[in-house]
């Protein structure tokens, strides 16, 4: 008796089996039960899967029908997972270029306020703490240290000095 097809959008419909294939990628697989009148053909994942269910009992047929199902879902899940992981692989590649870009850009402006340098009139320094390119108006120059501090290093280092008073 012929199993209906299933009414879960997920679940593959019975299918016939080929009538002959000498492809060697391609293989026969007993039933259970040595049912030698049933014979699974199993092909490669991206040709088409004919099974004949007629003369399975029902409960076979529709186990067939669920495992069939539960793979299309799984194959779905892992198209997804795998589209993901490519699209996570993509995204860090553009920040991986947006961060040369910027490294690029750094040695031709100002990390504070991205003035572009020049040779006599905007030279660039380099903050003794954090190593930003940085021009004069956005450095200072430490005495005790002889050395350019960016504002955002001078400033922190400024505050942790008054704190150092402060505490003492």
């Amino acid at each position: 008796m012929p199993v209906p097809p299933p009414t879960s959008p997920a679940a593959a419909p019975p299918l016939e089996e080929p009538a002959s294939n000498s492809d060697p990628a391609m293989e026969d697989i007993p039933l259970e039960d040595g049912d030698s009148n049933g014979r699974l053909v199993v092909v490669p994942h991206d040709e088409v899967l004919r099974l004949d269910l007629s003369e399975l009992p029902d409960a076979e047929a529709e186990a067939i029908l669920d495992v069939l199902g539960k793979d299309s879902v799984f194959r779905a899940e892992e198209k997804g997972r795998i589209d993901k992981i490519e699209a996570e692989v993509h995204e860090e590649s553009e920040r991986q270029r947006s961060l040369e870009q910027q490294h690029r850009d750094a040695r031709r402006a100002c990390a504070r306020c991205g003035q572009p340098f020049r040779i006599l009139f905007n030279k660039r320094l380099v903050c003794g703490l954090c190593s930003a390119n940085v021009c004069r108006r956005c450095a200072a120059f430490q005495t005790g240290r002889n050395v350019w501090l960016c504002s955002v290093c001078h400033r922190e280092s400024r505050m942790a000095g008054e704190a150092l008073r402060a505490a003492g």
